[in-house]
């Protein structure tokens, strides 16, 4: 019975029977409810931040050719942010399209970058690299 009131109610007071109707117009107009936040943000912004610091050091600080050719795709936590997973590619103008010697290269340079890298965040805790290798 009560339904039945509220839907004529409704009928009466708009001209369309829309979803929203009957709804708080501060929650219908709240911005924040159509942008969710990300549940990791945190972990998400250190992997941005692990990126663009993996991407100056291979172009700059790097001394092996083979690493400095690599171009850095992406940076996610694996599976939480104490470890990452860097996902590489050969450049375009790379001569090396081996994946085994790629990753015996970054194996070979993984406390470099690590070191390189936490210098280049500033955080307390430097999470591990993990490392994948895209061919072209």
């Amino acid at each position: 019975m009560l339904n039945q009131n509220s839907e004529r109610e409704n009928e009466r007071y708009c001209a369309d029977d829309s979803p929203e109707d009957g709804q708080d117009p501060r929650e219908f107009h709240d911005k924040r409810r159509l942008v969710p936040k990300p549940k990791n943000r945190k972990a998400l912004q250190l992997c941005a931040q692990i990126r663009e610091a993996l991407t100056w050091i291979l172009s700059t600080e790097c001394e092996d050719d083979v690493l400095s050719s690599l171009d850095v795709i992406d940076v996610r936590p694996w599976p939480t942010s104490a470890r990452v997973l860097v996902i590489l590619c050969p450049a375009m103008s790379s001569e090396v399209h081996d994946v085994d010697a790629i990753m015996s290269h970054l194996a070979n340079a993984n406390g470099m970058l690590r070191s390189a890298m936490a210098r280049a965040i500033h955080r307390k805790k430097t999470p591990e690299l993990t490392f994948s290798v895209v061919p072209k």
